[in-house]
């Protein structure tokens, strides 16, 4: 209280005898901190400070990614689970951990990770829109059997998981299979005129 206290300084050499002399779980998480952060930034510039924290996104980005990721779940049947599933995906692909607030910085790791899942939604949008419609026209109406379309089915999907997991799973134009008509008709239903709940 009051009194003016000294910075201390500890060399590279006593900083390494200080982190492994512990032996407590806590000191992992710390090591890791240091190895990966502090002495790297030391080494490079030559001092390390605190990062300012990051700026957080407005509430017009906010807005836009909800948008987003509504066009990307909406008409889905159990599109509660979908919406669940792309913000627990986004908060993995950013690092950012409920209830933190998305940041600046997160935009292009969310900006490839909403293209990754655009990709699947749109394909899985395509690909279910095309069993409705050949249900439609060879059994309903033509009484044919249901078991080959729906062997066709499964090996859509098959392919479709291949496709992503190898990477080449390609975004489909939303006209082909009628999403962009579904969206406008739904337009009532739009974030703009609904609330919409982000799981965190």
């Amino acid at each position: 209280m009051g009194r003016e206290q000294e910075a201390a300084f500890v060399n590279e050499p006593n900083l390494y005898s200080v982190i492994f002399r512990s032996n407590k779980p806590e000191t992992k998480q710390f090591q890791d901190w240091v190895f990966s952060e502090v002495l790297p930034t030391i080494r490079k510039t030559g001092r390390y400070e605190k990062k300012p924290a990051a700026e957080p996104l407005s509430p017009k980005d906010m807005s836009n990614l909800k948008r987003l990721v509504w066009m990307m779940t909406n008409g889905m049947k159990f599109d509660n689970a979908w919406n669940q599933g792309v913000w627990y995906a986004l908060r993995s692909a950013t690092g950012r951990p409920s209830p933190q607030p998305f940041s600046i910085e997160d935009l292009p790791a969310l900006g490839e990770e909403c293209m990754r899942i655009m990709k699947i939604t749109s394909a899985v949008h395509s690909a279910v829109y095309d069993f409705e419609k050949d249900v439609i026209r060879k059994v309903v109406r033509k009484r044919g059997a249901i078991e080959p379309l729906l062997n066709e089915m499964r090996l859509k999907l098959l392919e479709l998981q291949q496709k992503e997991n190898d990477g080449l799973l390609m975004l489909d134009k939303l006209r082909e299979h009628g999403r962009s008509r579904h969206i406008i008709g739904q337009s009532s239903n739009s974030p703009d005129r609904a609330s919409i709940t982000t799981p965190d």
